[in-house]
């Protein structure tokens, strides 16, 4: 919340569970409920509330719902909400980790990897192997295959993903494009058994670069995490990628990357910068305001309002 601390902004929270943290970071007046129920009507409840708080700006969490949402981009847009959020091209792939590793393949090394289908042969690859689903969000889960027998008694239909074992250092890199696609913002963070997922801000001009192409490579606007993890001669590899805001901002912070400011000011229309938090320096040393415009809804979902009862100029009544 910090992050777009600002007199102006008015910060919303909206969850379907009445404890959720996220509802308690802002005035009470400024919490709202999503109704518990059926994926269906989910965009219909958000764009409900977006449409009734005059939201400018909706930074959506982590979820199934995130291709819904932006596959329904035009129709936030008719009330003045901008969502924050990847195309729905770019999500789908990241959701497939087989289309995501065709469309990187050249720009960055990817494990070398075949679909678990009717031709798959179980001595095409180097034990060990990581077994996984194709999909992400499935129930199934990732492990470690170090016989062939076992690797030969896995389930066939092309919905599991045979992987080359990255047995290296794992890194994620925060990364940030504007809605032309500009890369902006690349945040390495390394992992580690003691991070919970967070991982440590550090500063690589390689991991940045890795993170630049991959961006590029799949279309990326707004925010994803790009996962690399080394190879065992020491290589960078993909690992995975995912499409929507961090669950984690203190490791950024370190870094001096305002991102949520980054976010806020693209959706807006102002020309975002590397913005600074108080307690560090931005990349290029400037820093950035968001423009007076009105209210965010925050963590779990994020979005900036229009405040006042009066809409804007040329926004729809």
């Amino acid at each position: 919340m910090t992050a777009l601390c600002d007199e102006e902004i008015d910060l919303f929270s909206a969850d379907a569970d009445p404890h959720a943290l996220g509802l308690h970071l802002v005035d009470e007046s400024r919490r709202l409920r999503i109704p518990e129920g059926g994926w269906g009507a989910y965009t219909e409840w958000l764009y409900e509330l977006c449409e009734g708080h005059r939201i400018d700006v909706l930074i959506p969490a982590a979820g199934r719902e995130l291709v819904l949402l932006a596959s329904a981009r035009g129709l936030f847009a008719e009330v003045g909400t901008k969502i924050v959020l990847p195309s729905e091209e770019t999500l789908r792939i990241c959701l497939d980790r087989w289309a995501l590793h065709q469309r990187c393949d050249g720009a960055v090394r990817v494990p070398r990897s075949l679909l678990a289908d009717e031709d798959f042969d179980p001595s095409d690859l180097e034990l060990p192997v990581i077994v996984r689903p194709r999909m992400r969000g499935g129930s199934c889960r990732a492990r470690l295959i170090e016989q062939r027998k076992e690797l030969e008694r896995i389930d066939r239909g092309a919905s599991l993903l045979v992987q080359e074992h990255l047995p290296g250092p794992e890194y994620s890199l925060v990364t940030f494009a504007t809605s032309d696609s500009q890369v902006t913002a690349v945040i390495p963070l390394a992992q580690s058994k003691v991070d919970a997922g967070g991982g440590c801000a550090v500063s690589d001009e390689t991991l940045k670069a890795v993170g630049r192409r991959v961006a590029k490579r799949i279309g990326l606007t707004s925010v994803a995490t790009i996962h690399l993890k080394e190879t065992s001669d020491g290589e960078l590899a993909l690992f995975g990628v995912k499409a929507h805001f961090p669950e984690m901002i203190p490791p950024m912070a370190v870094s001096g990357v305002n991102l949520p400011m980054l976010c806020v000011e693209d959706a807006l229309g102002s020309p975002p910068k590397v913005t600074r938090w108080p307690l560090g320096q931005s990349d290029s040393g400037s820093s950035a305001r968001l423009p007076r415009r009105g209210s965010p809804l925050a963590s779990p979902w994020a979005s900036v309002g229009r405040g006042s009862p009066t809409r804007s100029p040329g926004r729809p009544g």
